[in-house]
């Protein structure tokens, strides 16, 4: 059938040295954890221009914006997490566009945003 893209199963990976060049293998990136602060992994898989399906907890809720650059699924909502899964497997174009916006919205975290909104804090002293 053309125009239909397969998909196979997941790949589950022992840990690497060089995580960056397995999120530019990837195509999307999932945050099953229920808590978290401030997770890092979200900012390195959106740089890498992965869309994130997770659920919400106060640090996803601060890197990830519903329906742009991911979904954020209420906690333990395994079947809304699966159909917001399957809607990024199966549509190509949703998927690259979210993973471009992924791209675009982490870099208010790069380093030098962030030196120059500490600068902007310690002129205001």
């Amino acid at each position: 059938v053309t125009g239909v893209q397969t998909c196979a199963l997941p790949i589950f990976h022992a840990p690497v040295k060089d995580i960056q060049s397995e999120y530019l293998k990837s195509s999307i990136f999932l945050m099953t954890s229920y808590t978290e602060a401030l997770p890092m992994v979200i900012l390195e898989a959106k740089s890498c221009g992965l869309p994130v399906v997770a659920y919400k907890c106060e640090g996803t809720m601060e890197l990830v914006t519903e329906g742009y650059d991911g979904y954020l699924i209420d906690n333990e909502n395994s079947e809304l997490f699966n159909e917001k899964l399957g809607n990024l497997i199966n549509d190509f174009d949703k998927r690259s566009i979210m993973g471009k916006n992924a791209m675009a919205s982490c870099s208010k975290f790069y380093p030098k945003a962030i030196s120059q909104l500490w600068m902007q804090q310690i002129e205001l002293l």
